[in-house]
């Protein structure tokens, strides 16, 4: 039937002398895939391109998602195609399809798929999660699995998935690696824990720039009870959401966290300084203060303008109803 359609659109432009259109041969390379003859839609794919006809990469997935009997020759002929032709760059769907096909070819050509991966790389296509779990459940050895699961996990971008844990879960199976498949399961469960802080982390700032400060910081409470931190900028969310008096040592507590991220500890120095101004802190101001100075020693315009002793004195004496010598000590 389909060998029928394909002779009556050559017949017909052929007694009308007219030139066949990229249009007209995708629509038929399409009704090929749709019956599963790709080798016919490969012919006419090679017609096209002899007839100096635009070919689109859209027929090529599909003649690509039609191979159902993964023949090595089919497999790599439109491998080939998508080499020669300048016009068509392929993208991470093309190397995508065309990995899946060699590593479920009868003989499972991972070499044929690692030829594509390494394309792809020089093209500066990006491989996602679903190209590494078909090299990772196809791999013969567990130096395999690990170099695959390793190039996936240094490829940030690539989001680690459930099915990628599945992946590794059969394949060391597969490898008769059971030791190595229950250390997947354990690093899972590690996995699940951070994730879990990292959304906590997340409610604690939500919660906070929308007023729940008292439910925001309980679940503070709970991470610290954990032994961890909250996220830097969900940290200063918090912190720049604390405005009544009494919450200074939690407000202090907050910025210590921040002490191995210098610039967030900046902003949440600066938040708590102005908290500690409102409410007569001064000591802790002045301590804070010169912390920051010290910060920025090697900085001197940021000095000039930030630290203006004359200013921070002015402002302090106001605040305290005292007097204050340039050395911050109360006279």
């Amino acid at each position: 039937m389909v060998e029928d359609a394909i002779l009556e659109f050559k017949n017909f432009y052929m007694k009308l002398d007219l030139t066949s259109s990229s249009a007209s041969f995708e629509r038929l390379v399409t009704y090929c895939c749709q019956y599963g003859k790709v080798h016919e839609a490969l012919d006419l794919v090679d017609e096209m391109r002899e007839a100096g006809l635009t070919l689109t990469l859209d027929r090529l997935h599909a003649i690509l998602n039609a191979s159902a009997n993964f023949e090595f020759n089919l497999v790599h002929r439109i491998y080939s195609i998508i080499c020669e032709e300048d016009n068509l760059k392929p993208n991470n769907e093309t190397f995508g399809l065309l990995i899946t096909l060699y590593v479920r070819m009868k003989d499972k050509n991972v070499k044929g798929a690692l030829m594509v991966l390494e394309k792809m790389k020089l093209t500066g296509t990006q491989p996602d999660s679903i190209t590494y779990i078909y090299l990772i459940l196809n791999s013969d050895c567990e130096r395999d699995i690990v170099k695959y699961y390793e190039e996936l996990k240094s490829t940030l971008e690539v989001q680690i998935t459930k099915h990628v844990y599945m992946a590794l879960i059969n394949a060391y199976a597969s490898c008769g690696q059971f030791e190595k498949e229950k250390q997947v399961v354990l690093d899972l469960g590690k996995v699940l824990e951070k994730l879990l802080i990292e959304v906590k982390s997340v409610l604690a700032s939500s919660l906070a720039i929308r007023g729940q400060l008292s439910d925001a910081l309980e679940i503070y409470e709970e991470i610290k009870q954990d032994g961890l931190k909250l996220e830097p900028k969900d940290a200063i969310n918090v912190i720049d959401n604390i405005q009544l008096d009494g919450e200074l040592s939690r407000l202090l507590e907050l910025l210590k966290d921040l002490e191995g991220d210098p610039e967030y500890w900046v902003d949440g120095c600066w938040i708590t300084v102005l908290y500690c101004f409102s409410f007569k802190h001064l000591s802790i101001t002045i301590d804070l203060l010169t912390r920051m100075k010290d910060f920025y020693s090697n900085d001197e315009i940021v000095l000039e303008f930030l630290f203006d002793e004359r200013m921070w004195l002015k402002l302090l004496t106001g605040a305290a109803g005292v007097a204050i010598d340039v050395d911050g000590v109360v006279v």
